[in-house]
């Protein structure tokens, strides 16, 4: 990825953002231990990687965090089956790093970004 964006994002669930509140880490999934490293993605990304990954929710947060702030800890990999660069972080997240957080809501045709979050 050569241009580098304003913010990567962690989707969670609302029982992991609680969990983060309390913990100060953002939680990791079973997934992200076994790939090493936090998958995060783009804005133009979190609906598609929302409908993929969590269809049994109704409403998600992206957690989001300037790259910047991630370093040295950060990359992008190539998911294959999506065709496209995605964010990583190499190191757990903590949520006073967080800048902003973004609500998805699931309606009748997927996944939607309706900001601000909570």
């Amino acid at each position: 990825m050569t241009d580098q964006p304003d913010f990567v994002y962690r989707l969670v669930t609302p029982d992991e953002l609680q969990m983060a509140k309390g913990d100060g880490v953002l939680p990791l999934r079973p997934v992200d231990e076994k790939d090493g490293y936090i998958h995060l993605s783009i804005r133009q990304q979190l609906c598609e990687t929302a409908n993929l990954h969590f269809a049994n929710h109704d409403r998600l947060y992206g957690v989001g965090f300037r790259p910047s702030d991630l370093a040295p800890h950060f990359g992008w990999h190539e998911a294959p089956k999506r065709g496209a660069d995605f964010p990583h972080s190499f190191h757990p997240l903590a949520f006073s790093k967080q800048d902003h957080l973004l609500t998805l809501r699931k309606t009748s045709e997927g996944f939607v970004i309706t900001e601000p979050g909570p």
